[in-house]
């Protein structure tokens, strides 16, 4: 039956391999079988950029809001004994909470 021993504990540095490169034959057998180690990958992604929101996906965003405002008019769906109002709170809440949360 295959023997194995127990791990043991590797003090390793950032951003060094040691020599035996961890008990492998090689740097790639290293890589194939264990894995980056955490500064390896950390080197090898990409850097966080701060790009700003598409502009798309803000005229996307727009478009529902005044589709879901047109949609609250009175003259979509109105029936005759039941007129609406065309202005509300509810539409000046709206307008308050896109500006402050938007």
């Amino acid at each position: 039956m295959d023997e194995r021993k127990d791990p043991t504990p590797v003090k390793t540095e950032w951003g060094k391999i040691p020599e035996d490169y961890f008990g492998y034959g090689s740097d790639e057998e290293r890589r194939k079988k264990r894995g980056l180690e955490d500064w390896e990958l950390l080197e090898s992604m990409e850097k966080p950029t701060s790009t700003r929101v598409p502009k798309w996906f803000v005229f996307v965003l727009l478009g529902a809001l005044l589709v879901a405002f047109f949609l609250t008019l009175p003259f979509w769906g109105d029936r005759p004994d039941h007129p609406r109002p065309w202005f509300t709170w509810g539409h000046l809440l709206a307008v308050v909470y896109f500006a402050a949360f938007g």
